[in-house]
């Protein structure tokens, strides 16, 4: 058997319609017998996984939506005749375990929602738990130092819009306890990636969508501070993830021990993990069930193995783990 390592190649989504367009040309070149019943990529199918990717709720690393992705590409190679097998390594990931909020109407009720933590300050995924009589909440607006004048934030949870750019860091100068920030109608990823901290302050970020948003927006046009008890747990776990890897075999005898890996990753990242459906992420991983789906129809001379990685937002962790398979394996 040829020992050498396989060569890597990764499926990035920006290089989708690349591949579309070169696809008809690399499988003619495994059947040039018969160009004329060569089959060809469905953009269908691959809007359709999109969609299916995207439902399984959050697909960051170590939650629900992961695993279900990660069976889902499973069956779906195993459908196609495909030899699967799965790659397991250990990986950490901060897992939320609670995430609610209760806020106190001007009737003396009690309104309970979702507060969703954001990603960790660095190491530090701020778990909190408000006292007994709860905690103040202030609404600044945007953030913007104006915005702070005369509103009492020192030792208070803050309301913010959240698209204020990285304005939301002087809650923090003001001496604020955390930030909660709403919803916003819609948005753009910069604003998520100002809203990363890469120092391990203890700050908790929490981000509130539909009723709960629109609940203490409201409550805000009558008076200037509203009470709520905050529980908020996230913690750092290790959890068993994993490749998965489908191998297609050669056709030609001569040429089936040498092997070549095509990849793409089928994990998301959300500034909060709890809500990260991932569309865009799931570009990739969707090209690659198509072109898996031509595989099956038309088998290249050599040997190919399809890999599907995890922890791409985990410093490559998948990847890197990918490195000590071997065509022994």
């Amino acid at each position: 058997m040829n020992t050498r390592r396989p060569r890597l190649f990764l499926m990035a989504p920006l290089l989708i319609i690349v591949l579309i367009s070169c696809t008809p040309s690399v499988v003619a070149a495994a059947s040039p017998e018969n160009p004329e019943d060569l089959p060809l990529p469905e953009i269908s199918n691959i809007l359709d996984s999109i969609k299916v990717f995207s439902g399984f709720g959050s697909r960051v690393m170590g939650y629900e939506g992961f695993y279900e992705a990660a069976k889902y590409i499973a069956e779906y190679w195993k459908s196609l005749g495909f030899k699967v097998r799965m790659e397991n390594f250990t990986a950490t990931a901060p897992i939320v375990k609670s995430s609610k909020i209760r806020i106190e109407l001007p009737n003396g009720t009690i309104f309970e929602g979702n507060a969703y933590p954001l990603w960790p300050n660095h190491i530090n995924p701020c778990p909190y738990s408000s006292p007994p009589e709860g905690d103040r909440l202030v609404y600044v607006k945007e953030g913007l130092p104006e915005d702070f004048k005369g509103v009492k934030s020192r030792g208070a949870f803050v309301l913010m819009d959240f698209n204020n750019r990285w304005y939301w860091k002087n809650a923090i100068l003001f001496g604020a306890k955390g930030v909660i920030f709403l919803e916003p109608e819609e948005t753009v990823a910069l604003q998520s990636l100002q809203k990363v901290l890469s120092v391990p302050v203890n700050f908790p970020r929490l981000y509130v969508v539909g009723k709960t948003a629109s609940v203490l927006k409201s409550l805000f046009t009558t008076q200037s501070e509203v009470r709520v008890w905050i529980d908020s747990k996230m913690v750092w776990e290790n959890r068993e993830v994993p490749n998965i890897i489908a191998v297609v075999e050669g056709r030609d005898p001569k040429l089936k021990d040498e092997v070549a890996v095509i990849g793409a990753y089928y994990d998301s990242w959300s500034i909060v993990p709890q809500l990260s459906p991932g569309a865009t992420d799931s570009m990739g991983i969707s090209f690659l069930l198509e072109f898996s789906r031509l595989l099956a129809k038309t088998p290249p001379k050599r040997t190919l193995w399809l890999v599907a990685f995890a922890g791409h937002y985990q410093g490559l962790m998948g990847q890197g783990n990918s490195l000590r398979i071997t065509t022994a394996n």
